[in-house]
């Protein structure tokens, strides 16, 4: 299936514009709730946003299906769609640092996924308030506007920067990857990974 990219990247923007742009900072506190724990936010523009992508993509590539991260939460998406190889699909997240967008802090964005026969074939990360999309293609390299994107050359690892949340890992392993982080030059989460992704391929 052919995919086009920038017509993607319209939607996403489109959709950014009318349901999360307009409720930075302005959110209701009835707009905002919580799932697993207090910082674990759910907000109606991601409720919303999905259900914009819910509806275009798949109009755009006939027999695609969608898996959004609301829709996993809340038990109407499966993560066994990831397996199944007869239809590609779309992985959404709405938006990507939720806690950051309720707290009025700028490290937050969107990220869509097109996954074909299990593996991911394109990628977009949209920066909402610096207005930059970050596309990638299997195989063709990754870009923010038309500006291709190369890692930095640096090869000594004291002078890396990194990115990591070590909550998400194994009580049996996170001792030992708390130590590792201090061979950087640092080491910290921005809480959102749609950030942490773009700092990384951009070379920062």
């Amino acid at each position: 299936m052919i995919i086009d990219s920038d017509k993607i990247a319209a939607i996403i923007r489109e959709t950014a514009a009318i349901h999360i742009t307009p409720r930075y900072k302005l959110l209701r506190d009835d707009e905002i709730s919580s799932k697993t724990s207090p910082r674990d936010l759910v907000t109606q523009a991601d409720i919303d946003a999905e259900a914009h992508l819910e509806r275009l993509l798949p109009d755009l590539c006939a027999g695609t299906l969608v898996m959004g991260e609301e829709g996993v939460s809340r038990g109407d998406h499966s993560m066994e769609m990831l397996s199944q190889q007869e239809k590609p699909v779309w992985v959404v997240d709405p938006v990507d640092g939720t806690y950051n967008f309720v707290h009025g802090k700028p490290e937050f964005g969107v990220m869509v996924a097109y996954v074909a026969d299990g593996v991911v074939q394109h990628s977009w990360i949209y920066d909402i308030l610096k207005d930059d999309m970050y596309m990638a293609e299997r195989g063709a390299g990754a870009y923010v506007g038309s500006k291709r994107l190369a890692v930095s050359d640096a090869r000594e690892v004291s002078a890396m920067k990194g990115h990591i949340n070590t909550k998400f890992f194994p009580d049996e392993i996170r001792g030992a990857v708390e130590e590792r982080m201090e061979q950087f030059a640092s080491c910290h989460s921005l809480g959102a990974a749609a950030h942490e992704y773009t700092r990384v391929a951009s070379g920062a």
